[in-house]
């Protein structure tokens, strides 16, 4: 959150904004629920943007880029491919090989079920053909799809040139883009060193729910969480934002670094973190700081930041910040990797100054009967790879589902401004929040 006058003199400090609100409500609904380790997925029209929450706090990027441009402001770590619901499918003409994305029919035309004009077949067209979209339940009814356009554009585009039947076609562009999504997940987790079956993912955007079983179990997630307000997450992450200022300073040292001069860097940029956090109205009580530094092994070039103590710091305090940095460098790179031996430098300090603001609270049902009947609308027949093809699939009324409900896979829930794909061999259990959890 920041007050009109700094984003006018600093717009760089929205970017990526949207993202990042959802990153910021998952923080705050993960504390509401108890965890601390949360992958961040949003799925939507254009794009799939990935972020980790990691002991409860957001991955702060290291050189955050926007567009081509390094921008040299704290960010909270963002990755992001094009793939989404409006992803277009198209077979690569070299190779012959069917590729979805990064092209996207975006909202206007859009996909071709939109019956707006568009031509080429997305990853949304092949949901209305598997049958986890309903055509006629499209934004709550107020908007009917054309499942014959989406038919026929699937066809002649991509299932005749590929000697494919077009339900075959259209489960390949679902698996491709699930791929891709699952992709982009072991990236952000394993390529860092974190193990993502320690996490659980939350799933939310327009698209989010839709694809979150077949994603989340291709790496191995055991929970998948879909929040009761999905759809705006990003919204609602907004809503419950705090102030955040930082102040950094590069003052490198070898180690052991010199208490004294550590504790001036830290005692000085607090001061500043604190006026900053006064002059937006925050209150003592309502300021919480965290410090970092940045360390590396001498004759390097890429620092590795880890936390340090509040309050004065002594030589031992010290010792164990650089033991954490060994612990943190063999998490990234490797068992082993470590190499006392050649020295340690801090690079940079950083204050991050919270200022805390007012919360919603979240509207709370004691969970009920186990049963969802009364919250089920009928069945249809939807296409599982697992099940061989299509079969028939319960569809629920998230508008009638409550606390308490349990919902087995195969089955779908509907909801005005999004669908949830119970995956078969799955269960969905709806929580005291009317949060999904898979």
């Amino acid at each position: 959150v920041l007050p009109a006058e700094e984003v006018r003199e600093k717009a760089v400090n929205t970017l990526a904004s949207g993202p990042v609100g959802g990153i910021t409500g998952a923080l705050f609904l993960g504390k509401e629920l108890g965890y601390e380790n949360i992958i961040c997925t949003d799925v939507g029209g254009t794009s799939f943007d990935v972020g980790l929450i990691v002991g409860g706090l957001a991955e702060q990027a290291r050189e955050p880029v926007a567009g081509k441009y390094h921008t040299r402001v704290p960010a909270v770590d963002i990755s992001s491919i094009g793939t989404g619901g409006g992803s277009i499918a198209w077979i690569e003409p070299v190779t012959g090989i069917l590729r979805v994305g990064p092209q996207s029919a975006g909202a206007a035309p859009g996909p071709v079920c939109y019956d707006r004009g568009g031509d080429q077949p997305t990853v949304t067209d092949a949901g209305v053909i598997l049958g986890y979209i309903n055509p006629d339940y499209f934004l709550g009814g107020r908007m009917k799809l054309n499942r014959d356009k989406a038919l026929a554009s699937t066809r002649a585009k991509i299932a005749d040139p590929l000697g494919l039947d077009v339900f075959r076609a259209a489960a390949g562009i679902y698996k491709i883009s699930n791929s891709q999504l699952a992709d982009l997940v072991r990236k952000v987790t394993i390529e860092k060193g974190y193990d993502p079956r320690d996490f659980v993912l939350f799933a939310y955007g327009g698209a989010g729910p839709q694809y979150a079983g077949l994603y989340g179990a291709e790496i191995g997630l055991r929970t998948i969480i879909i929040p009761a307000l999905s759809s705006v997450f990003s919204a609602f992450g907004a809503v419950v934002s705090d102030i955040v200022k930082f102040q950094s300073i590069s003052d490198p040292m070898v180690a052991p670094p010199d208490v004294q001069r550590t504790n001036r860097i830290f005692d000085n940029l607090e001061e500043k973190v604190r006026q900053a956090l006064r002059r937006d109205g925050v209150g003592e009580a309502d300021m919480a700081l965290q410090r970092y530094v940045e360390v590396r092994y001498r004759r390097q070039v890429h620092e590795v930041r880890v936390p340090a103590p509040a309050g004065a710091l002594t030589s031992s305090l010290l010792d164990r910040v650089m033991e954490s940095f060994e612990k943190k460098y063999e998490d990234l790179y490797g068992k082993g990797a470590a190499f006392r031996e050649a020295g340690m430098e801090v690079i940079t300090f950083h204050v991050v100054g919270t200022g805390r603001t007012p919360k919603p609270n979240l509207i709370c049902s004691e969970p009920g009967d186990p049963d969802p009947s009364l919250a089920r609308k009928g069945s249809r027949q939807a296409f599982f790879e697992r099940e061989g093809g299509f079969v028939e699939t319960s569809v629920y009324d998230s508008e009638r589902i409550r606390a308490g409900h349990v919902v087995e896979g195969p089955a779908v829930i509907e909801a005005p401004t999004t669908t949830v794909v119970v995956q078969p061999g799955l269960r969905a259990r709806v929580d005291h929040y009317l949060n999904i959890i898979i």
